[in-house]
C-alpha cells in the first residue's frame, strides 16, 4: 500500500512538474490613453477609482498578473478569465463601441453589478479590496444610467464619444 502511495503521489508530482510547461499568454496590450473610458466619457474620479479598483484586473489592457497566475493550473483559470473579461468589455478599448454600442455596455455593467456577477465572487476571495458595497453599486449604476442617456443623446451614426 505505501508503495502504491509513494508511486501515485510521485506521478502527480511530474504531472504537476509537466504542466508548468503550458504557460497561457500574459499579455497587456499597449494602452492609447485616448481610446479609454476614462478619456471617451465624463467620468467623475470617484467612479474612476472603483472601476480601477474592482474590474481593471479583468476588463483592461492594464492587468496586475498575480505570482499564482504563474502556476499552473491556475495560469489557466486567470489567463481565461481575463481573456474573457476583454472580450465582454474592455475600458482600454472604450474607442471601438461608439456612442450606442457605449451605452449597452453601460447598461450591462450596472446590470452585472446590482446582480452580484460582477465582480466575480472568485476574484473578490483573493482581492477582497475589488469588493463593491452597496454604496459603490449604486454609484455606477447612477453614473451608467446617467452617461448612457448622454451618449446616447449625442449618438449619429458611425460616431463615437468624445
Amino acid at each position: 500500500m505505501k508503495k502504491v502511495l509513494t508511486r501515485t503521489g510521485l506521478a502527480l508530482l511530474g504531472i504537476l512538474v509537466l504542466i508548468q510547461l503550458w504557460r497561457p499568454s500574459r499579455e497587456n496590450p499597449p494602452v492609447r490613453p485616448q481610446d479609454t473610458i476614462e478619456a471617451r466619457t465624463s467620468m467623475p474620479p470617484g467612479i474612476a477609482s472603483i472601476l480601477h479598483r474592482a474590474c481593471r484586473d479583468c476588463h483592461s489592457h492594464e492587468t496586475a498578473w498575480p505570482w499564482y497566475g504563474n502556476v499552473a493550473p491556475v495560469s489557466w483559470i486567470v489567463a481565461h478569465d481575463v481573456q474573457e473579461g476583454r472580450e465582454h468589455l474592455n475600458l482600454s478599448t472604450w474607442a471601438q463601441y461608439g456612442n450606442e454600442d457605449g451605452a449597452l455596455h453601460l447598461g450591462e455593467v450596472c446590470k452585472e453589478v446590482r446582480s452580484g456577477a460582477m465582480p466575480m465572487g472568485r476574484y473578490v476571495r483573493v482581492h477582497p479590496e475589488a469588493a463593491l458595497s452597496e454604496d459603490d453599486r449604486r454609484a455606477i449604476c447612477e453614473w451608467t444610467r446617467d452617461e448612457g442617456k448622454r451618449l446616447l443623446s449625442s449618438a449619429t451614426p458611425g460616431t463615437a464619444a468624445p
